[in-house]
């Protein structure tokens, strides 16, 4: 016999103790091996016909008015199967949560994997950044330092030609006052001799 159904007997036999107790005329708040006399019957003691005592109390009214111990275990069973459908309508919730809290964590799992594998790939991805940016800085120096030896070649360069170009104004005049000097003595000799 399942566990489930021997919790189920134990409260089917509880409540038919019960009823049985209450037939027999027991109290269940004043038992104690002696027996409470009874109170004397009064109008304000008296419940309304549709009032119901608590589970505690033996007596019930009737739809008469009249206490039965058969009414009451009627209204004992009725309590006990509402209970008791209460009690499984919990139990189901409560399995469906467990269902979807094992979906979730299921899930979850699926996740922190996506997760982890996610803040690899960007803790790689910042790193070749980081490289990447380190690099672009020695481009940055290279290119800084090419343009500063393309400036020292312009003006080595510069000088060069200034050298030249001053070399060559030196040797011009050297030039024109041959080439002056030549024309001059040419044309003395050419003007002497028609003379």
């Amino acid at each position: 016999m399942s566990p489930k159904a021997i919790v189920g007997t134990a409260r089917g036999v509880a409540v038919v103790a019960a009823a049985a107790m209450l037939v027999a005329g027991c109290d269940f708040q004043g038992f104690r091996g002696r027996q409470r006399p009874a109170p004397a019957p009064s109008a304000e003691a008296e419940p309304p016909a549709d009032e119901m005592y608590d589970m505690g109390k033996a007596s019930v009214v009737a739809e008469g008015g009249a206490s039965s111990g058969v009414a009451a275990a009627q209204l004992w069973k009725d309590r006990y199967t509402e209970t008791v459908e209460k009690l499984l309508k919990a139990n189901l919730n409560c399995r469906d949560m467990e269902l979807e809290n094992r979906d979730l964590k299921a899930s979850g799992a699926a996740l922190e994997g996506k997760i982890r594998q996610a803040e690899k790939e960007l803790a790689e991805a910042n790193a070749m950044l980081r490289e990447m940016g380190s690099e672009l800085d020695n481009w940055k120096r290279n290119v800084t330092g090419f343009q500063e030896e393309m400036r020292k070649s312009r003006v080595a360069e510069l000088r060069a030609l200034q050298r030249i170009l001053g070399i060559l104004d030196a040797s011009m005049p050297e030039e024109r006052t041959s080439a002056v000097a030549g024309r001059t003595i040419g044309a003395a000799g050419t003007g002497g001799g028609s003379q």
